[in-house]
Formats: structure tokens, C-alpha cells, sequence
């Protein structure tokens, strides 16, 4: 199966942006990763090809990698204006794509939308981050149209602004107590069209063949009647080859960040300046431990992996447990991490990787070649540092310099 190869006066003219994804880290058994966005190609030389929504492989069930593609692809969106383009030129000139099983893997998990042109070919997805997990389903019945979701429990529910059938088959005796029920509770209205009737609200039923038979007014095998929108799939298909308690891996993996609880402004508490060198604090082992995991054993500046010279170090200076959020932290070795906390040396947020900056005034050529340096953070959001800590910590750091 091949999908339709761009021209390569189309591929010149693909949209680009600055916007570089990184690698994959691997899994927690060391096995790698494949990116979801593939792998880059010179512009001379690129091959694309676009597809349509049947060709799309449905079966990527990596949480992580799903967890990452949804993340990347929701920045590109924010970059192009909510669409993010099936092919593009990016930061470092290079043609990439999403990952068609990847893409197709999320649309069925109701994660993302698709945009297609005038011959059925997908141009570009639109991601759904709120509707992750629930995909949506529809029926169309006659004249009548259908969208559902189903919830995890096992229930159904249509909604809003979807119709249903007024009179339709002649079998109708099974539904129509619970059809004469919505109606008199206004769930189901007359629509404009006097064949139909409209869901005035979401409502949940009971199961996809009792929502079904209602949208049809008459019996409804729903696990063959809804079929996964965009990919066709009937709900039967889709529930043979998903596991429901996927859903909340992705939902978590790729969930909105909770606010952080640090106001990076707040006067530093000179009583706890230097308390990361001095005493061990409430929650001080697990932090540590998030740190090395997240950083990979190595210190961000210098890579040093010598375990027993590592720090796990706050951004913002300890002020309570809530001071140790996964953002407000690096791994540091220790001499760096004392030049941290001392002013002497911050890291200021780029685009993509974080620049080292060594005040003027360590002046020991160990520490001056590290000055411009990079480093690149994690690429998981839910773990990376802060920019807007990483920006109060420049400000400090400006201040310093500023001082006799």
C-alpha cells in the first residue's frame, strides 16, 4: 500500500517552522524508541507521501511514544494556528512527517482530527488533548446523524446536536418507552427537518445499542451500527484490539501540566539560602531520585555520572515540599551545584536547549570553557525545568553580576 507521492516542487514549498522535535528517550529496559515524526530528509531529496484516513495503521499502543507525539504535535499546532501539517520543513531544514500508524493510533483514541484536501488526502491533524481517550463514534441512520463516545464504564454517550430518526424501522416496540421518556424530558427535541428529532444535550445511555436504538427508533446491534469516526472501524473492531485501561495511560502520559505551586518572584528566604548543602528536608530521597531518573544519572552541565558527586537541585530555593515539583529540579554535581545556588551560574532557556552562562567572575578555566555551552532538557514537558523558574533564576543571576 502506497499513499501519493508530492512533487517535489510541493515539497520545496511545504510550510516550515522553527520548531526542532527531539530524539526519543528509550524504555525503561534500555529497548529504543522509533520517533513518531519520521525521521528528517534533505528538501533535494525528500520523499512524501500523503494519505487518506483508511490507510492509517491503528495500532501503536506505546504509551510513551503516543504521550510524545501528541505533545509535539500540539506545539506545531500552536506554530502553524491549530493545525499541525502532515509534512513540514523544520528548525534544522529538514523535512519530517508524522508517523501514519502513530497518527492513525490517536485518532482512534478520539486524540486528534484531520484535515483533508479535495481528493480525501490527510494535510494536516488537529489535536484534541481534552477529548484524549474518548473517541468519537457515529451512526447515520437514513437522514439522521449520530456522534458518540463511549465512557469507560461501558456507557454511551450521544451528543449534542446529534438527530435521531422520528419514525423509522417498524420494529420499534424495544425503544420506544425510553425515546417517549427523552422527549418528555426535552433531551430529545423537534428538529428542523420534520423527519428527525435533535439531542438538545449530551446523554449518556446505558449502552451503544440502547443510544442506537434510539437514534434509529428501532432495535440496534451498536457494537455494529457505530463506526470509529475518520477510520470507519465498526465499535466492535475497535474494542477487540483496545484496552480501556490504555486510555488512562495515554490520558496521564499526555494530560495537562497541574499549575506549579512555586511563585518564582518570591523573595528568597535567606534562612534557607544554603539549605540544599546543610540538611536533608521533607521529601529530600525522592526528589533526588526523580532527578537521576529524569536526568539519566548525569549531571545536565557536565554530564559526570559519578553518582556520589550528584546533587538533585532546586531552581527556586527550597521553601516545602511543594518546592520539589519534577520542574523545579536538576541534577547537578556538586561544585556546579554550589555555583547554582550561589549566582555564579545559570542556565537561560532557548528554543530548543538550554544555554550556560558562568558569571565573569569565576575566572577558573574548568569553569570558563563551560560558559555558552548547551544543555538539552527533557523532552517530556511533565519533567522538563520550568522556563518561567528558569527565567526568575536568570533575573537573580543578572542582579548578581550587577552587585559590587
Amino acid at each position: 500500500m502506497s499513499g501519493a507521492v508530492l512533487a517535489r516542487d510541493a515539497v520545496r514549498k511545504l510550510p516550515r517552522t522553527d520548531i526542532r522535535i527531539p530524539e526519543m528517550k528509550a524504555r525503561s529496559d534500555g529497548a529504543p524508541r522509533s520517533n513518531p515524526f519520521r525521521k528528517g530528509q534533505p528538501v533535494s531529496s525528500a520523499r512524501v507521501e500523503l494519505w487518506r484516513p483508511d490507510q492509517l495503521a491503528k495500532r501503536d499502543g506505546d504509551t510513551g511514544r503516543l504521550g510524545f507525539f501528541l505533545t509535539h504535535l500540539e506545539r506545531l499546532a500552536d506554530a502553524f494556528g491549530d493545525e499541525a501539517p502532515f509534512a513540514f520543513i523544520d528548525g534544522e531544514g529538514m523535512v519530517r512527517q508524522l508517523d501514519r500508524g502513530t497518527l492513525g493510533s490517536l485518532v482512534a483514541l478520539g486524540g486528534a482530527d484531520l484535515v483533508l484536501d479535495g481528493e480525501g488526502l490527510i494535510t494536516a491533524a488537529i489535536p484534541r488533548r481534552s477529548r484524549l481517550g474518548r473517541p468519537i463514534f457515529e451512526f447515520s441512520p437514513q437522514d439522521a446523524h449520530a456522534r458518540a463516545q463511549p465512557e469507560i464504564d461501558g456507557r454511551f454517550t450521544v451528543l449534542a446536536r446529534s438527530t435521531a430518526m422520528l419514525d423509522g424501522s417498524p420494529n420499534k416496540k424495544r425503544d420506544r418507552p425510553l425515546r417517549d421518556q427523552l422527549l418528555e424530558e426535552g433531551v430529545l427535541a423537534p428538529a428542523g427537518d420534520p423527519a428527525l428529532l435533535v439531542f438538545t444535550k449530551d446523554h449518556i445511555f446505558s449502552s451503544p445499542s440502547a443510544a442506537g436504538g434510539v437514534v434509529k427508533d428501532g432495535n440496534c446491534s451498536g457494537t455494529g451500527a457505530w463506526r470509529l469516526a475518520w477510520l470507519g472501524d465498526t465499535l466492535g473492531e475497535w474494542l477487540e484490539r483496545t484496552d480501556l485501561a490504555v486510555f488512562e495511560e495515554v490520558r496521564s502520559a499526555a494530560a495537562p501540566l497541574p499549575p506549579l505551586k512555586i511563585d518564582p518572584d518570591a523573595p528568597v528566604d535567606e534562612r534557607r539560602k544554603w539549605q540544599s548543602l546543610r540538611v536533608m528536608r521533607q521529601g529530600a530521597q525522592e526528589f533526588r531520585e526523580a532527578m537521576k531518573r529524569i536526568w539519566g544519572g548525569a549531571c545536565a552541565v557536565t554530564g559526570c555520572t559519578e553518582l556520589g558527586t550528584l546533587d538533585a537541585a532546586h531552581i527556586h530555593p527550597y521553601g516545602g515540599p511543594h518546592t520539589n515539583d519534577p520542574r523545579n529540579g536538576l541534577l547537578l554535581r556538586a561544585d556546579i551545584h554550589r555555583l547554582f545556588d550561589r549566582l555564579q551560574l545559570t542556565l537561560e532557556p532557548g528554543a530548543d536547549s538550554l544555554t550556560i552562562r558562568v558569571a565573569p567572575a569565576v575566572t577558573d578555566p574548568n569553569y570558563r570553557r563551560l560558559d555558552g555551552g548547551s544543555v538539552r532538557p527533557p523532552a517530556e514537558p511533565s519533567v522538563a525545568p520550568a522556563r518561567v523558574l528558569l527565567a526568575a533564576h536568570n533575573r537573580r543571576f543578572e542582579a548578581a553580576l550587577k552587585q559590587p
